[in-house]
């Protein structure tokens, strides 16, 4: 699920995974390529995150055959709102932050549908 979000300097695309609510920040500027850009995304994140390296080859070729499309699910729609302000408020205060910082900085944050846990801990169990 993708949601724009605009500040003062860059407008930027900010997407969530359903099970983990792992956070993905892309530039809104290439939205006509966010299908090939996501997966490269996630896998920057989850680098950063400690996943190993096959199962981020493995999640990159699972998101191949992925839909990218609109949710009616409220808790992601609650989620991703939530984040958004978040993240509009980092950029107006640091505009030049880089999106893997970004997306980092946000899976840090406790998800109430998930029981209070943050994207980062969950991606990890997941991936463990």
């Amino acid at each position: 699920m993708g949601k724009p979000v605009g500040a003062e300097h860059q407008r930027v695309l900010l997407f969530i995974s359903e099970r983990s609510r792992l956070p993905v920040v892309l530039p809104a500027r290439d939205v006509r390529n966010v299908a090939h850009q996501l997966p490269l995304a996630v896998g920057v994140v989850l680098e950063a995150l400690g996943v190993s390296h096959a199962a981020i080859l493995e999640e990159k070729r699972a998101m191949a055959d992925a839909v990218i499309a609109p949710t009616n699910n409220r808790g992601l729609v609650g989620t991703l709102t939530d984040l958004s302000y978040s993240l509009k408020s980092r950029l107006a205060e640091e505009p030049d932050l880089n999106h893997v910082t970004l997306a980092l900085w946000l899976s840090e944050t406790p998800i109430g549908p998930m029981n209070y846990q943050a994207p980062d801990e969950v991606t990890r169990q997941l991936f463990a």
